[in-house]
């Protein structure tokens, strides 16, 4: 059984990922041959950024899976959100419709900081209050600082699970991204790995380059990350 990518940006024509749909196919694709069989699209919803429009967002990928059993592809699709922390989010968990992760309840949140208000601990509190969960989107980019593990720490004991993405290891992010992430592995905080790929075309070496850095840190096991045991918990089997 293959592995899983729970955040991508391959839905064309709807953030900044895929402006078309041969793009799309062309990183499934690439994204296989790496050993990568199920996929979680997750578009960015940020209004301040992007114009998130549900409609389309469906639409658009409704037909990417057409597209996929046409051609054959052995992967699986599933539909999820890449949520920023606040009125998108916030907005939707009011009105009990969330774009979640495959069957589960979790939620792919990006926070702007490792630094936890009081206020943002109380939308937190009432997020999983309402039964939801949450995996906090590449953590590695929000910085390493005196205050970071204390962040992690909260969120960790608040059962949040921490997602890393692959290509910081490649550099994409910077230095202090990828030896913020390389110290997350080895004191076994991160959960899953991802490979946030937008579609671009120098992402292709950096995914190589990602899993073999990740091979060597993690003792030959992207499993762990990316593997059964995340399928299971997300119900994306």
């Amino acid at each position: 059984m293959g592995l899983v990518d729970i955040h991508t940006h391959i839905i064309p024509d709807v953030d900044d990922g895929p402006k078309n749909f041969e793009d799309s196919i062309n990183i499934i694709r690439q994204l296989y041959q790496l050993g990568i069989d199920t996929i979680v699209a997750t578009p960015h919803k940020r209004r301040s950024f992007f114009s998130f429009d549900d409609k389309k967002v469906i639409e658009n990928f409704n037909e990417l899976c057409g597209m996929i059993v046409e051609r054959n592809l052995c992967v699986k699709l599933y539909l999820g959100a890449e949520y920023y922390f606040g009125t998108d989010l916030f907005e939707d968990i009011n009105n009990n419709s969330p774009f979640v992760i495959g069957n589960s309840k979790y939620l792919l949140v990006e926070f702007k900081s490792l630094r936890f208000s009081s206020q943002d601990k109380e939308n937190l509190f009432r997020i999983f209050t309402l039964g939801y969960k949450i995996i906090a989107a590449h953590i590695e980019r929000n910085g390493f600082n005196s205050d970071s593990f204390e962040g992690i720490e909260y969120l960790k004991n608040n059962s949040v699970l921490l997602q890393c993405d692959l290509m910081s290891l490649s550099g994409l992010w910077g230095k202090e991204a990828k030896s913020f992430m390389e110290e997350l592995i080895k004191r076994d905080f991160v959960d899953i790995i991802s490979t946030d790929v937008h579609c671009r075309d120098f992402e292709s070496k950096l995914l190589s380059e990602g899993f073999g850095i990740l091979s060597s840190l993690a003792g030959g096991a992207p499993e762990k990350y990316m593997g059964l045991g995340i399928k299971k918990r997300l119900g994306l089997l």
